[in-house]
This record gives structure tokens, C-alpha cells and sequence, in this order.
């Protein structure tokens, strides 16, 4: 009796370490199984935005889920009226409308087609363009004068050239100057007018040039010199007599 009260105690004993074990073991079989969807996800569109506008253009893109096209539908109302479109397939869309009109509001809409045919489109929204500078007009002030009209935009002025290097000036040589010739009294003509006299720079070979007066002076120094030194030669002669 000892001996099958020894067993059986053995078998309850192992029954209760192994019960726990198949348990768990049988739990993550079960989840661990694979569950296979099929179909397909409506396309959906997100990451809208509106960027770059100016006073005439402005850039829209866009991300889709799956491959399509890409339109931007816009007008001056929500009927729109104006299509720029996109026949390339692709999930991130982009599209720049150009020759918009400056500071104007916008109605615009996006759509995304799939090749298939499944189609999306984005709620009505607005935009608006810059509005062209203002030009700033000068002489306008407070100061009770009145201004002078002058409009600008803010360009760059650029200074005025400076003169350019003449160099030093020289005056011109004595000799090209010519003594102005008084003309002589003509009688009078056969319409009987009288001629009166006139002045100014003379060409005739009777005119007197400054080098002229130069060698004069040299022609009397030298006779001042030669009649100086005669006398002085007659006057030491007589000293030695």
C-alpha cells in the first residue's frame, strides 16, 4: 500500500506542473494566428497648403494616400472657372498658378483622381494676392509748401559720374598770342555807308608776335653792351696815356 500510495501521489504531483504549461501553451498558440483583410482604402487627401503668393502667383500642394492626378479648380466665386491641371500620378502634388490678379480674393479647390477612377476633393476656401507697392511721393510735407508731383518706387539711385581728370591746364605759349591790328578806315563804299574800324587778331605779315619784342630787346641790350664796352675801352686808352 505504501508503494501505490507513493505513486499516485507522484502522478497528482506531476499533473499539477504540467497542467499550467499546456494551458500557456495552448493560449499563445490561439493567438498567434494571422488575420488577412482584403479591399481597398478610399483615397483621402491631407497637408494642404497654400504657399509663394504674390501679386500674381501662388503655389498649392498637397498629399494623397494612394497614386492620382492633380487639379486646382479656382475663380473669383466658389463656380470657379479656371482649371490648372496634372495628368502624372504621384502622392505628393503640386501645381503654381501664374497671371493672377494683385490684391484679389480667390476661391479655389483641389481634386485628386486615382487611375481607377476614384476621385477627391477639398472643401471650398479662399486666398488673396498682394497688392502691387504704393509709389511714395516726395514733397509733400506739413511745412505749408506745396509738393512737387514727384512719385518713386524705392530704387536705387545711383550718384551722377564723377567729372573726368583734365589734367592741369597749361596756358598758351607768348608767341601764339597776337597783338590785335586796328584795320584801317575804309572810304566809303558805293552804297555810301561808312566802314568803322575793327579790332582783333591780326594774320598779315606786318603783326608783332612777343617773340618779336624779345629778340628786340636782345638786339638793344647787345648794342647797350657793344657801345658800353667801346666807351670804356676809349676811356681806359686815355688813363694809360
Amino acid at each position: 500500500m505504501t508503494s501505490k500510495k507513493k505513486i499516485s501521489c507522484f502522478i497528482v504531483f506531476w499533473c499539477l506542473l504540467t497542467a499550467p504549461a499546456l494551458l500557456f501553451n495552448s493560449a499563445s498558440a490561439q493567438s498567434s494566428g494571422e488575420i488577412t483583410l482584403t479591399g481597398t482604402l478610399p483615397l483621402v487627401m491631407y497637408n494642404i497648403s497654400v504657399t509663394g503668393v504674390d501679386t500674381s502667383d501662388s503655389t498649392f500642394s498637397w498629399q494623397t494616400n494612394g497614386y492620382a492626378n492633380s487639379t486646382v479648380e479656382y475663380g473669383l466665386t466658389s463656380s470657379y472657372g479656371f482649371v490648372s491641371s496634372d495628368v502624372t500620378v504621384v502622392t505628393s502634388h503640386a501645381i503654381t498658378l501664374n497671371g493672377l490678379s494683385p490684391n484679389t480674393v480667390y476661391h479655389y479647390q483641389l481634386v485628386s483622381t486615382t487611375p481607377g477612377g476614384e476621385s477627391f476633393s477639398s472643401n471650398d476656401s479662399t486666398f488673396q494676392t498682394l497688392a502691387l507697392p504704393t509709389p511714395t511721393t516726395y514733397g509733400s510735407g506739413s511745412n505749408g509748401g506745396g509738393g512737387n508731383g514727384y512719385a518713386s518706387y524705392g530704387g536705387v539711385v545711383e550718384a551722377p559720374a564723377p567729372f573726368p581728370n583734365l589734367g592741369p591746364l597749361l596756358a598758351p605759349p607768348m608767341g601764339s598770342l597776337n597783338t590785335p591790328t586796328p584795320v584801317p578806315q575804309e572810304q566809303p563804299g558805293a552804297s555810301g555807308t561808312q566802314v568803322q574800324p575793327t579790332f582783333g587778331p591780326s594774320t598779315g605779315a606786318g603783326s608783332i608776335s612777343g617773340w618779336d619784342v624779345y629778340k628786340l630787346l636782345l638786339i638793344v641790350l647787345a648794342g647797350l653792351l657793344v657801345g658800353g664796352g667801346l666807351v670804356y675801352a676809349d676811356w681806359y686808352k686815355r688813363r694809360l696815356v
